[in-house]
């Protein structure tokens, strides 16, 4: 599981991006040979989740840029919010993104109260 620290060092999209491309490294959900499918799951501090699936025969279409026409085979994400089980879906790169600084901003708003108040028990302390 990623921790709250790795989640607070995503301090830029690329980075978050850069998270998200790494899903290969992710835990493995469940593996199916015969339909050449990988599903990785990576579970988030919240307890939210984001899936990988992979099918080694799905490829998509690359409509602009420099690989403009070119077929590529890339995973399909999904975003679990807390509690919810696995679904096929295509959550957007730019929709995890976002998740993904969402949750950085909440854990270092929790990270800045912890400090707070160790700081707080530390004056107290300190002035017995």
């Amino acid at each position: 599981m990623v921790t709250k620290e790795d989640i607070i060092a995503l301090t830029n999209i690329k980075k978050r991006k850069e998270f998200i491309n790494g899903w290969e490294q992710w835990p493995l959900l469940v593996e199916v040979p015969e339909l050449d499918l990988v599903v990785r799951r990576e579970d988030l501090p919240d307890g939210s989740a984001i899936c990988a699936s992979f099918y080694e025969g799905t490829a998509d279409l690359i409509r602009f840029g420099d690989d403009a026409g070119k077929m590529v085979n890339r995973p399909r994400f999904c975003l679990l919010k807390p509690g919810k089980k696995f679904r096929p879906d295509n959550t957007s790169e730019s929709y995890l993104v976002e998740h993904l600084m969402g949750l950085r901003t909440k854990l270092k708003g929790e990270k800045n109260s912890e400090n707070a108040d160790a700081q707080e028990t530390n004056d107290d302390l300190s002035n017995q």
